[in-house]
C-alpha cells in the first residue's frame, strides 16, 4: 500500500471584515441603503456583504469603494483569510 501525500500552502486573501465594516458604517452614520446607492449595488448585495455572506475576496475595487464612501482606509474594514492552494 502507497501512501500519498500532498501538500498544501496557506495563503492569505483579503476579505471584508463584516464586523469592522458595520463599525465603520455606524460611526459614518451610514445605511445600507445610502452604501448601496453610493457603490452602485443592490441593498440585498451590501446586506450579504455585512452579514458576512459575500467576503469580496475577489473584489478589490469594490473593497477600495467602500472605503472611500465610508472615508476611512481601506486597511480598517478588511481583514485576511488564509486559504489552501
Amino acid at each position: 500500500m502507497t501512501l500519498r501525500t500532498t501538500s498544501h500552502i496557506l495563503v492569505d486573501v483579503t476579505a471584508i471584515d463584516p464586523n469592522a465594516l458595520r463599525r465603520e458604517m455606524d460611526k459614518e452614520g451610514v445605511t445600507p441603503t445610502a452604501l448601496a446607492n453610493e457603490l452602485g449595488v443592490s441593498l440585498s448585495y451590501v446586506c450579504d456583504i455585512t452579514a458576512g455572506r459575500r467576503t469580496l475576496k475577489r473584489n478589490p475595487e469594490l473593497r477600495k469603494k467602500i472605503a472611500v464612501a465610508l472615508n476611512v482606509p481601506q486597511h480598517w474594514i478588511e481583514h485576511a483569510e488564509p486559504v489552501a492552494s
